[in-house]
């Protein structure tokens, strides 16, 4: 006899080999969604941003309940391998979410000439308009015509 055609001779051994079956079917869908549940809650609580939220949810739950069937179906021969190929992009996303501060350095960055982008001239400071005031110059006017 193949273990692939494994039959149950009595009762309790078909409650243990139920009772595996869907032990084996939570924790290979637990992992997957742990590792999406804990990535969401250093994101909520973290300083980075929260646009990868949906993304992250959706491979958990996906990820959950295909580990859980095949874990279901293959027994922990097929739902660990499963569970690692959803929890493995989880982490990927999650840690490569962009820190806040690094959304808000996004500048502006127009080519056109405006006039506060001009060197200005530097200010007198008071006391060289008093000294200037004093010795009998005035100070430099421009005149413009009009």
């Amino acid at each position: 006899m193949l273990w692939a055609q494994f039959a149950p001779k009595n009762a309790p051994q078909g409650g243990a080999f139920w009772a595996g079956v869907i032990f084996a079917a939570i924790i290979c869908a637990l992992i997957p969604a742990v590792t999406g549940g804990i990535s969401i809650m250093i994101l909520r609580n973290g300083r980075r941003g929260q646009s990868r939220m949906p993304i992250i949810l959706t491979l958990s739950i996906i990820g959950a309940l295909l580990s859980g069937g095949m874990a279901f179906l293959c027994g922990c021969l097929g739902g660990f391998p499963s569970a690692l190929l959803f929890s493995i992009p989880i982490i990927i996303v999650a840690a490569t979410a962009p820190s806040e501060s690094r959304r808000q350095i996004e500048r502006n960055f127009d080519d056109e000439d405006d006039y506060d982008d001009r060197p200005r001239r530097r200010q007198r400071r008071r006391d060289e308009i008093e000294d200037d005031e004093d010795e009998g110059r005035s100070p430099r006017r421009r005149d413009y015509d009009d």
